[in-house]
């Protein structure tokens, strides 16, 4: 039997003893299982209390190239939110009480669902927040990326970290760092300022993906109600 997908002949022949006396030819078409898709979001979440912010997984994707559906739910603490402020890829929420919640992100291909855990903690005071820029990026392997910081502070000090991924080398210091991704991984940064202490590290994702698929074709998550994008 074909062990990889795609279209096969077959030629068959009955023979006896004097020649060969029949002959047919059957094609076939092979096809693989559904392949579950991959959940993706930031490990982590830091706000101010009454601040909004944005849950995103618009970094997931699935090899089949099926179009997916994505939701939230806290499994840890108390919910501040109903449940459909938490369904689709991007969900923008206010902060309402002080809390540390674990989410986890459903994201499914109609067929499988994958899941992703994250932690967001609601801080009491309302220290100020970095903003960086993309926040989600996505490329395959062997791309450079850049992450900077958002109209940042004058004169202020930063230094950057690796939360999660295979290590890549960077400059810690300045307004923003550049590397070069050359495996498929998910890798995460951080940035804190290092002058002062009265602001909110924020994080950045950066998806390497190795799967055939140009990046003009690549599949996120959306909403039941949102469109998919053309092409």
């Amino acid at each position: 039997m074909p062990r990889f997908e795609g279209e096969y002949s077959l030629r068959l022949e009955l023979a006896e003893s004097g020649g060969i006396s029949a002959v047919r030819e059957v094609s076939i078409s092979v096809k693989r299982g559904n392949t579950p898709p991959r959940a993706i979001c930031h490990s982590e979440y830091r706000v101010s209390l009454g601040q909004e912010f944005t849950l995103d997984a618009t970094a997931s994707y699935d090899l089949d190239g099926d179009e997916l559906t994505c939701s939230w739910q806290v499994i840890d603490g108390l919910s501040q939110w109903d449940d459909d402020e938490l369904r689709g890829s991007r969900v923008t929420v206010k902060a309402r009480e002080a809390a540390r919640l674990k989410f986890q992100l459903a994201v499914s291909d109609g067929e499988d669902v994958s899941f992703v855990t994250t932690t967001l903690h609601i801080l009491d005071e309302a220290p100020e927040k970095l903003n960086v820029m993309p926040v989600v990026q996505t490329f395959e392997p062997g791309g450079k990326a850049i992450v900077q910081l958002d109209s940042p502070p004058s004169n202020a000090r930063f230094h950057w970290y690796q939360v999660r991924g295979i290590p890549v080398q960077f400059d810690p210091t300045g307004v923003r760092i550049q590397a070069e991704f050359l495996f498929p991984d998910v890798y995460e940064f951080a940035v804190v300022r290092t002058d002062k202490r009265d602001y909110l590290p924020v994080r950045a994702l950066v998806v390497v993906r190795s799967d055939g698929h140009p990046p003009e074709l690549r599949h996120h998550c959306t909403r039941k109600d949102e469109h998919r994008p053309a092409g």
